[in-house]
Formats: C-alpha cells, structure tokens, sequence
C-alpha cells in the first residue's frame, strides 16, 4: 500500500504564516518543545501546524500563488539525483522568463558578466538524494523565499 507524504515541520509552519487554510486530518503539535505528529486535530491553537500532503501544498502554491513545482531527474548523478524547477505562470497560464547569466568575452577578450540565455524555470541550487526531500526543499524555498 502507498502510504502519503506530509511537508515537514518547518515547512507547515511556513504554510500557516503565509495563509495556507485547507481541511486535512493530520497536523503537527509543538507540545512544550516536543513535535507531535497527530491523524486528528486537537485544537490547540497557535502551537497546532497543518500537515498538508505535498499534493496539496504544491496545488495551493499553482492555484493561489501561480507558482508550479516540478520535481526532476538527473541520471547521471550519483547520489544526489533529484531538483526542482519552479515555474511562475502569468495570467496566461505560460510561465515567465529568467535570465540566465554568465561569462561573455567582447571582441578585445574582455570578460563581461551578460545574460547568456532565457529559460522559463528557476532551477533549485541544491540536489536531493530522495523525491520527497526535493519536493519538500521546493515548498520551503517558495514559502521561504517567493510568497
């Protein structure tokens, strides 16, 4: 049987500052320094965390914030394989372009920093050894960084 996959405890807090409301039956607890992982809620209050899937976050970042997190794979690491691409789609549903930067040389060979090219993703500075670490860094670092 799959068992799901909950954000973790930094990142559920991160969702209930930035305004994350959805029903889910599972929630984290910060019972006098000691985290707790419960299937019911308690009603504890400010020390009470929801523990979204990542399904569910990730559909809350696409559909409040237009932010789409894709998990990807590169074979030809060894240990670390996994990054994300974080996508900002305009109101058109197409994503926004980044410039990429880099080294250009002039006619003299003089180095210039320059754009080098456009892509259509931010692409994670880190790599993951597992899917779920890299789907859980992607949530932090939206929540972190982009909300």
């Amino acid at each position: 049987m799959i068992e799901e996959d909950y954000v973790s405890f930094e990142t559920a807090k991160l969702l209930k500052e930035k305004g994350f409301r959805c029903a889910t039956p599972h929630y984290y607890y910060d019972k006098d320094g000691d985290l707790l992982f419960s299937a019911w809620n308690i009603g504890s209050g400010k020390n009470e965390f929801v523990a979204p899937t990542f399904q569910m976050a990730m559909k809350w970042l696409r559909e409040v914030h237009s932010i789409l997190v894709v998990i990807d794979y590169n074979y030809e690491c060894t240990s670390k394989s996994y990054c994300y691409k974080i996508y900002h789609l305009g109101k058109n549903g197409k994503p926004k372009r980044f410039p990429v930067y880099g080294v250009a040389y002039d006619d003299e060979g003089n180095a210039n920093k320059d754009i080098i090219y456009y892509r259509d993703f931010q692409l994670s500075d880190s790599e993951y050894a597992t899917y779920e670490q890299a789907v859980d860094g992607a949530l932090y670092y939206c929540l972190e960084y982009l909300i």
